[in-house]
């Protein structure tokens, strides 16, 4: 994955730009709102991690140029500033992601590989609820009987040998 970072302060972009080589991405930084603009614009990047604070421009500004200029990389705001507005304002402007600082560094990562997935169609926007999911891998499980699934707590923790605690007896009502 190729990264654009626009980040003013030398010592986080060190940071984050050895974090990003160590995951096997390539970073191109820029400490310059404009000069970040001007580079996403000619060259293609994965994602673009924007500061909000620049020296030249705000980050949000960035941004609104980013999207006027018809640039549709996925970008990450890593901020200091985690007040509810400043969120809000950037991911309305067009961020796909808002990271705050202090972070840590797996949760970066994470969130610009899930961006970055999103942006290329790899996931689906439709959130499944997690107890349907549940039940679907449950009925996949060999020797699995369906009306264990559907059985009273009562015939669960009869089931139950006598010396089972009653964690276990909960175990085989969920399970």
């Amino acid at each position: 994955m190729r990264i654009l970072l626009i980040e003013d302060d030398p010592l986080l972009a060190s940071a984050v730009r050895m974090t990003l080589n160590d995951e096997g991405m390539v970073v191109d930084e820029t400490t310059l709102g404009e000069d970040g603009v001007d580079m996403a614009k000619v060259y293609e990047f994965d994602a673009i991690l924007l500061d909000l604070n620049l020296p030249d421009i705000s980050g949000v500004e960035v941004l609104r140029q980013l999207r006027a200029a018809g640039v549709a990389t996925p970008v990450v705001m890593l901020t200091g500033q985690a007040d509810v507005g400043s969120k809000v304002k950037a991911l309305y402007t067009g961020a796909d992601d808002y990271v705050t600082k202090p972070f840590h560094n797996y949760e970066l990562t994470a969130r610009l590989r899930a961006v970055v997935r999103r942006s290329k169609g790899f996931a689906h926007s439709i959130i499944i609820p997690r107890i349907s999911r549940t039940r679907r891998r449950l009925r996949r499980l060999p020797g699995r009987r369906q009306s264990s699934c559907r059985s009273s707590s009562r015939a669960s923790s009869a089931a139950m040998p006598s010396s089972s605690s009653s964690r276990g007896s909960l175990a085989a009502r969920v399970y």
